[in-house]
């Protein structure tokens, strides 16, 4: 089972646990499922991190509703057409070669 199935399915049993009123389970399955999540993306990020990639500075959907209402797949698309704007690249490249001379 992946961690994914394992989030899904915990996520399955905190609605069981809503319907029934039971605060603590519920609380509980939650904290669980964030923690799976968390150590998920982190082993990602360490991965990443190993193969060479700059993994500190990740942008989410959440970045972008803060200022759009919209769905989660639209702020992707959003995150993506800023991300790899001429400007943003540019600006990146510039940095990085200016980083280097100093």
């Amino acid at each position: 089972m992946t961690t994914t199935q394992i989030i899904q399915s915990l996520d399955n049993c905190i609605e069981i646990a809503k319907a029934s009123e039971n605060k603590y389970i519920e609380n509980r399955l939650t904290e669980i499922a964030n923690s799976l999540m968390n150590n998920s993306v982190n082993h990602a990020k360490q991965v990443l991190k190993d193969n060479g990639y700059y993994t500190d500075n990740l942008w989410q959907v959440q970045d972008v509703l803060e200022y759009h209402y919209c769905t989660d797949n639209r702020a992707q698309e959003i995150l993506n057409k800023v991300l790899n704007s001429e400007y943003i690249i540019e600006g990146i490249n510039t940095q990085i070669k200016n980083e280097g001379r100093i």
